[in-house]
């Protein structure tokens, strides 16, 4: 394991972003969409043709025969693809910054996928469910096979990333670890929900705000409610509940003392990233490069908590990854964190690849 600051990680990129940008203007946005046929039937009415947002560098269109590394980028809970793009986190505009990482750099460019997993609970997790849909397939069948079928991609694991933030870290994780054959590198930026601590303690109110729930469109507060509706539809969906979305794995007794009920407890930790490196260890593929990043000021107590127990983890399976932290919460400094260390991270590993 290694351990650095985002500022160092910035460091190591200043020689690719302190180019002028001689392509700037010459890369573009593609407005496309998939049909997922992994969310039919999914029981919120959610759409079953997503949005895809993809980043094509300057000379995709230059070189018509070159083919190209892509990274799937996913969004947070209750976020849009759009918000890579639109200042949405304050100073963030993804098309322009990789123009000026990858200039005077051509041969270091690569496709940038930005899917919308938005739904009408926040999120599916990327996780497959009866509930809410087939969100892992919408991402590893539905837009893999869209990309690699329409556009100049390298369609194999050493080409290609995947990377997100909060939700997406989470879903960056699982889908990484399931998939090993899929995606060669994984980088969560602030995963959230991957262990029971923080608004996910077995103490949090968010427990039985949700058990006395009558129906899963549950208010703000108290916090990590709207999280847990959300991934008990996603870990342990119960399609013929009346609350139509899942069994929790902490609910009040009569006196209103929460209490553990193992089978949903097994159902969600078997499911979670940390349920999943047994697997991903036994795999026959070789493991992705994992990066790990948060901030220490996150408001979410489940980011810090739950990468603690992640990297013990993956150190007692002797998976190697590579930890940072910065100054700062869970929305802080995204400019930075993915202009400076994401998007260089995965240039440098594409370079290496090829």
């Amino acid at each position: 394991m290694r351990s650095m600051s985002i500022s160092r990680l910035c460091s190591v990129a200043l020689l690719l972003l302190a180019a002028p940008s001689q392509a700037a203007g010459q890369s573009r946005v593609v407005h496309d969409s998939v049909r997922a046929g992994a969310l039919e039937g999914n029981l919120f009415g959610d759409r079953t043709t997503r949005e895809v947002l993809v980043y094509l560098p300057p000379s995709y269109d230059r070189e018509p025969k070159r083919r190209f590394p892509v990274l799937y980028l996913l969004h947070g809970f209750t976020s849009l693809p759009n918000e890579w793009l639109d200042g949405s986190y304050p100073g963030l505009n993804l098309q322009m910054t990789m123009d000026s990482l990858l200039a005077g750099n051509p041969g270091a460019e690569f496709l940038v996928v930005m899917p919308d997993a938005n739904s009408r609970l926040g999120g599916g997790f990327y996780t497959n469910s009866p509930v809410t849909g087939g969100w892992a397939d919408f991402v590893v069948r539905d837009l893999v096979g869209l990309i690699d079928g329409h556009y100049r991609t390298r369609a194999n694991r050493t080409h290609r990333a995947l990377a997100g933030h909060s939700m997406g870290g989470y879903g960056t994780l699982v889908l990484g670890f399931q998939h090993p054959e899929l995606f060669g590198l994984l980088y969560a930026m602030s995963p959230c929900c991957i262990t029971f601590a923080g608004e996910f303690s077995p103490t949090s109110e968010a427990w039985a705000a949700a058990a006395a729930a009558s129906t899963w469109e549950v208010p703000r507060t108290p916090p990590g409610l709207r999280l847990v509706v959300a991934l008990a539809a996603a870990l342990s969906p119960a399609p013929d509940r009346p609350r139509r979305y899942g069994e929790l794995p902490f609910e009040p007794d009569s006196s209103g003392r929460l209490y553990p009920r193992p089978v949903a407890l097994d159902r969600w930790r078997s499911r979670m990233p940390i349920g999943l490196i047994p697997a991903l260890k036994r795999s026959r593929h070789r493991p992705p490069a994992i990066f790990l990043e948060f901030g220490l000021e996150d408001h979410l107590a489940s980011v810090a908590a739950g990468v603690a127990v992640l990297t013990r983890a993956l150190d007692s399976a002797h998976l190697p990854y590579v930890l940072s932290s910065f100054e700062g919460g869970h929305v802080d400094r995204m400019p930075e964190r993915i202009g400076g260390a994401l998007l260089p991270t995965v240039a440098r590993w594409f370079e290496s690849t090829r």
